[in-house]
């Protein structure tokens, strides 16, 4: 069987993207709408363009960080699709991986990761999907969280820290949500 990069077998990536693919087809993918470039940023870019708003001219949201990462792609739109496909397919695979470990078994934590994005999406309480057909703060958060629980059930510990970390640089919010489970 045909191995890539890491060893993992040709089959897992073809199927991984296949699966994005599917995504792709049945949710779309926005540049515009949630994925715009936040004006607090826009300011730093251009600053007459907001120069008498007094909130976006003062200081900072919590979400500074990737604020900034937005901040490079502003002249830069063709790299929304890539970084895109990179984040779902980071998502995807953390969220394959978390099946796989509490299924146990390949096929059905395919079925399940089927079960979950594109058949019943938005078959659900509340608004809180896992995926999102824009680049936002929260798919990029997701994506890297999604590795903080399979560092948890794999007993990676350090995994769990790093991505834990990575995902409150991301959306601060995320963090004591996906660990404690409250709204602080």
């Amino acid at each position: 069987m045909a191995r890539f990069l890491t060893g993992t077998p040709l089959r897992f990536w073809l199927l991984l993207g296949s699966t994005y693919g599917v995504l792709l087809i049945s949710l779309g993918f926005r540049i515009y709408e949630d994925a715009s470039i936040p004006p607090w940023i826009l300011t730093k870019k251009c600053p007459s363009c907001y120069a008498k708003d007094v909130f976006l001219q003062d200081t900072p949201p919590e979400r500074v960080f990737v604020l900034w990462f937005y901040y490079a792609l502003i002249d830069n739109w063709w790299a929304f699709m890539p970084l895109h496909a990179v984040f779902s397919l980071l998502l995807l695979n953390g969220l394959w991986r978390i099946a796989y470990v509490i299924l146990g078994d390949e096929g059905w934590a395919w079925i399940g990761l089927w079960l979950v994005l594109p058949i019943l999406y938005h078959h659900h309480w509340g608004s809180n999907e896992l995926y999102y057909p824009v680049l936002n703060p929260s798919s990029l958060a997701k994506a890297v969280g999604s590795w903080v629980w399979v560092g948890l059930l794999e007993k990676r510990i350090g995994l769990a820290i790093i991505a834990n970390s990575v995902m409150t640089l991301l959306h601060i919010h995320s963090s004591p949500v996906l660990l404690y489970g409250s709204n602080l």
